[in-house]
């Protein structure tokens, strides 16, 4: 804290003298990003400049980690195909329901590894998550059956809980809410290339069936798991800590800039969190219980399940709907790439046009519609062979690509409070979770290769997050013209009853993304 407090003692006493750091921009106030009446800013190309340095520290690292561990919890799919249920003594059910117990330690332990984010620090403990999901996952070339299978799933569903919510939060904190789509566009997009990067390695390993005595899809289970031990590792040595620590790779000039940016920015937590940051007698808990009892956060949580049981559904089971198609294993993996390299291009657009426009709700909505025609003509032309289930199932997957990255965006900008920030994506991506355990259970063996059954559980989830998406959007909205509209003795009155600064999301001055 000392460090943050000294280098706002150094804004105070050079801002005067320091015309490299601060000018005076006339057209400013036309900015999207910033209100009306800040006339003094900084300097626009020195903070592109600080903030593409920030992003090299910072995003490839989170990207890498959140593309491992889209590998390791769907590389189970690949597995199949590579004959894994074949060479194990494993039923139907068995490994269904190891696809299901992956989300059981995943649900239950989101929260408290973002309080132990918050106590011990993102390098230390995102690399410690990274390297103890490497190990569970090299723990699955070793099952002979299917209770190991099964146990070894919930082990890697324990130990990579913590990741999502983690750098989730971790960048909320980085970066002010007019900048954070477009990186989590960068990060999150990796659960769709993901497919096409796992689609590819498993057809490369399945080359090695029977090298040193071992199974192809040993061998994918054991190069994963080394990669994500490797990027464990490269988090401990390069990822920068929250930036009220020792911010080691920026000179005093960038530190500077990047303290005024942060607290001056209206599209910055900053204002609505100073309190919270400085005082060390608050209790940490209080936040964590004001996340609870917040109904956006459940809101949101509901809406994520209904999105993660459909997205789920397809990361896990399009490789066995591909190969049901009539097609060799090879192919099959190779076939896998070309839906999650769609959905990955999407997503990366969807994203960048949400930071442009700063609205959520709508873009979810409108890349939903493509993911309802997609389940729609999967139901329809179940009978018309390869190429029509093929386009249908690209229209599916790349439909809820975006969502990624939206529904990630949405807790991580209307949430104010450090704490109950982390506890509200902890929440949400919880309720999202339980999605993927439900997917688990909807495409049987017994329904292929027309899976009817979980094409239409897919599609009823499609449209209630449509429903969803567009709801929340209107609710939204509407808090944010009731407080554009409220007037001088109501917002007097909400000050009176609480500690302006500690009111964070409810503080009249705040606004939500729709």
């Amino acid at each position: 804290m000392q460090n943050i407090h000294s280098a706002k003692q150094d804004i105070k006493s050079s801002s005067a003298g320091s015309n490299s750091l601060l000018v005076v921009d006339k057209n400013y106030q036309n900015d999207k990003e910033y209100d009306d009446d800040h006339t003094s800013h900084i300097d626009k190309k020195l903070l592109r400049h600080l903030l593409f340095k920030i992003d090299m520290r910072v995003i490839p690292l989170l990207s890498l980690c959140y593309l491992s561990s889209c590998l390791d919890r769907a590389n189970i799919g690949n597995a199949k195909i590579a004959g894994l249920t074949e060479t194990i003594d494993i039923t139907e059910n068995e490994y269904n329901v190891a696809l299901s117990i992956f989300f059981a330690g995943y649900i239950l332990f989101q929260l408290p590894s973002n309080i132990l984010l918050n106590k011990i620090g993102p390098r230390i403990w995102i690399s410690c998550i990274m390297v103890m999901f490497g190990c569970a996952t090299a723990s699955m070339a070793a099952v002979k059956n299917g209770t190991q299978l099964i146990i070894a799933r919930m082990f890697l569903g324990i130990c990579e809980s913590g990741l999502t919510p983690a750098i989730t939060f971790y960048a909320s904190v980085w970066y002010t809410k007019g900048e954070i789509s477009k990186r989590f566009a960068i990060m999150f997009a990796n659960g769709t290339i993901a497919g096409v990067v796992g689609g590819f390695m498993a057809y490369g390993i399945m080359f090695m069936d029977q090298y040193q005595d071992l199974y192809g899809w040993q061998w994918i289970f054991l190069i994963e798991a080394f990669l994500t031990i490797a990027i464990g590792i490269a988090v401990f040595l390069f990822l920068p800590d929250f930036p009220n620590n020792n911010i080691t790779f920026m000179n005093a000039e960038e530190r500077r800039i990047f303290l005024i940016h942060k607290e001056n920015s209206p599209a910055s937590f900053a204002k609505f969190e100073k309190e919270e940051e400085n005082d060390e007698n608050t209790s940490w808990w209080i936040p964590i219980i004001q996340a609870f009892k917040d109904w956006h956060a459940h809101a949101l949580g509901i809406l994520m399940l209904c999105t993660y049981i459909p997205a789920y559904s397809m990361a896990f089971f399009m490789p066995s709907i591909i190969y049901n198609f009539g097609v060799s294993p090879l192919v099959t993996q190779l076939m896998t790439t070309v839906p999650n390299f769609v959905a990955s291009l999407l997503g990366l657009a969807v994203a960048f046009s949400v930071d442009y426009y700063k609205e959520i709700g709508l873009h979810s909505a409108a890349s939903l519609l493509i993911s309802i025609i997609g389940f729609a003509l999967m139901i329809i032309l179940k009978d018309q062979g390869t190429y029509p289930l093929y386009a249908a199932i690209i229209l599916a997957t790349a439909g809820i690509g975006p969502l990624n990255v939206t529904l990630a965006s949405w807790p991580s900008c209307n949430f104010s409070g450090r704490m109950k920030r982390s506890a509200a994506i902890a929440i949400t991506n919880a309720f999202g979770n339980i999605g993927g355990a439900v997917s688990g259970q909807l495409f049987r063996e017994s329904d292929a290769p027309q899976y009817i059954h979980g094409n239409i559980a897919s599609l009823i989830f499609v449209i209630c997050s449509f429903i969803g998406c567009v709801g929340i959007k209107l609710v939204y909205r509407h808090a944010n013209l009731k407080r554009d509209t409220m007037d001088a003795s109501e917002r007097e009155n909400i000050l009176a009853k609480d500690n302006a600064t500690t009111l964070g999301d409810k503080h009249p001055d705040f606004r939500y993304i729709s």
